[in-house]
């Protein structure tokens, strides 16, 4: 009997190919972290950028993406590094990826953002890890008071904003962040699956102006500082992840894309 692949292991099998990775450690890396997500059911609700050199193209300016919500490829500008622990930024140089206008996760759709990385040295007037809009968006950054704070922020729907969603992290060691939202709340966590805060009101990010999402930076409109220090992944998802599915990503990440990054 001929076993069909399932579309996540075809959707694996050609980024694995678009990005000519070679190397059994890289690619069983990502694919485990793919059907770790396609078993909790978000496959098709995710777009992810793998930002380790070996778990990219690695040279160039195209940053590929992973993933079944679609392809929406990055490209490099002003010149951040590909290295083997993620993408070097320098927030001096305004470095930072495009993802375009795409609005990728916008539509007033139910949101997850993830980022993995780590600070070279304390922020610089808030820093920008990606951002999924220039305006009535979610994001994460580190605060500009150094870099044991880190910043998510989110906007609700009606164009009013909370402040800027603080909590102690990151250190300069690598982390991992998530912000989710929906009609009624949004939650902020750094790495496990407890949030740090919890917001009341309709935060389905639905920006509105034109979308830019970035990684490593933000405009609004003027650019924000770039990230200062590695982005080593980042995902979006067009689905709210419950606290528990949170945990098990974040679990999910430190065995598989961020294997060897010594995540907490």
């Amino acid at each position: 009997m001929t076993i069909s692949p399932n579309k996540w292991e075809l959707d694996v099998q050609g980024y694995l190919n678009t990005c000519n990775i070679t190397t059994a450690t890289p690619r069983q890396q990502i694919r485990d972290f793919s059907k770790g997500v396609n078993d909790l059911g978000l496959w098709n609700s995710m777009v992810c950028w793998p930002l380790r050199s070996s778990q990219n193209y690695g040279s160039g300016d195209t940053v590929f993406s992973l993933g079944g919500l679609g392809t929406f490829n990055g490209t490099r500008v002003n010149g951040p590094t590909w290295e083997a622990d993620g993408v070097n930024f320098t927030d001096s140089s305004s470095h930072y990826i495009s993802l375009g206008s795409s609005q990728i996760i916008g539509g007033n759709a139910n949101y997850s953002i993830m980022g993995v990385g780590r600070l070279t040295n304390s922020a610089v007037g808030g820093i920008v890890m990606v951002s999924t809009g220039n305006n009535r968006g979610a994001g994460i950054g580190a605060a500009n008071n150094g870099s044991t704070q880190l910043r998510n922020f989110q906007w609700r729907v009606d164009g009013s904003f909370p402040g800027l969603q603080l909590a102690n992290g990151p250190t300069t060691s690598h982390f991992a962040a998530f912000a989710t939202g929906d009609a009624s709340s949004a939650k902020n966590y750094i790495n496990s699956g407890s949030p740090y805060s919890t917001l009341s009101g309709d935060y389905r990010t639905n920006p509105s102006s034109a979308n830019v999402e970035m990684i490593g930076g933000l405009t609004i409109p003027s650019f924000s500082p770039s990230w200062n220090g590695l982005i080593s992944a980042v995902a979006f998802f067009n689905a709210r992840l419950t606290d528990e599915q949170v945990g098990t990503v974040y679990a999910l990440l430190k065995t598989t894309l961020s294997q060897g990054l010594s995540l907490p």
